[in-house]
């Protein structure tokens, strides 16, 4: 995520901030976009990510992964209403209170199906913003224009569905 993304992800949350529900992040990898998010929300909603630290670009260990996760996370987790939870999407997604979410951000698994899981939940419950990051990626690409055709904008490597 480059310095525009960022910031745009920064201002998502700020809007976001102006509804109820929570934010919910679906790829916390280590936490570098959570903390754009917790920037731009409100102190008291909460936001929360998610992330099965299943897979990571160093190749460390699960727990390790989680661990450093943790630790990149902790003034937020401690101070700002951020909930970091173990979990696949689909874990996730079935164990839902039904709320619905002021802004969903999708940046797990790149595949085709897997974002297609993500987006047909946002959706589902009717999140208020929908957007994820890595457009250039494939499977991502088709997912979202599935999803939304053309209406959907692009930042960077980061895509947002128009109302």
């Amino acid at each position: 995520m480059d310095d525009l993304e960022f910031a745009t992800l920064v201002d998502l949350a700020k809007e976001a901030s102006l509804s109820r529900g929570p934010i919910i992040e679906i790829g916390t990898l280590f936490g570098y976009s959570t903390q754009a998010l917790a920037l731009g929300k409100g102190i008291d909603q909460e936001l929360l990510t998610v992330d099965a630290f299943s897979w990571n670009p160093i190749g460390i260990p699960k727990w390790r992964h989680e661990e450093l996760a943790r630790k990149n996370l902790v003034f937020l987790i401690r101070t700002q209403n951020v909930r970091l939870i173990v979990a696949s999407n689909e874990q996730f997604y079935a164990d839902w209170d039904g709320r619905q979410p002021a802004l969903v951000f999708i940046d797990a698994c790149h595949t085709y199906e897997q974002v297609r899981i993500d987006i047909d939940w946002a959706l589902k419950v009717k999140a208020r913003i929908i957007c994820g990051d890595d457009i250039s990626w494939e499977g991502v690409k088709k997912a979202v224009e599935e999803s939304f055709g053309t209406r959907y904008k692009v930042i960077g490597d980061m895509w947002i569905a128009e109302k």
